[in-house]
């Protein structure tokens, strides 16, 4: 038998999770309509320095970050220098331990 506090504990944890997911999706597409109206120069009004706004009582700061893409060839040799290193000891493994949750289909569990 399940202990129902744990059984709650782990059901609020889904629902926040769900929350948690709605509201990331809802920032991710209000800030996509934040940048089109930077694109079009609708909120250049609100500009105090570069790429940075204060609209209301919010400042807005647009930051650039730039990745590297390597090619497959490039990217394979440096998976061979990890390995190396790993096996010279020169690398040091590192562990963290985080719990999963996932919603179960409660028809398939009869």
């Amino acid at each position: 038998m399940i202990d129902t506090d744990y059984a709650v504990l782990a059901d609020e944890i889904m629902q926040l999770k769900k929350q948690a997911k709605e509201i990331k999706d809802l920032i991710d597409l209000k800030t996509l309509h934040l940048e089109n109206s930077f694109q079009l120069g609708e909120i250049n009004s609100f500009q105090v320095q570069e790429n940075v706004f204060e609209i209301n009582r919010v400042r807005v700061t647009r930051v650039e970050t730039r990745r590297w893409l390597y090619s497959e060839r490039v990217q394979q040799q440096i998976d061979k220098i990890k390995e190396v290193a790993q096996l010279t000891g020169e690398a040091q493994q590192t562990a963290s331990t985080s719990f999963r949750f996932k919603e179960l289909d409660h028809t398939s569990i009869l």
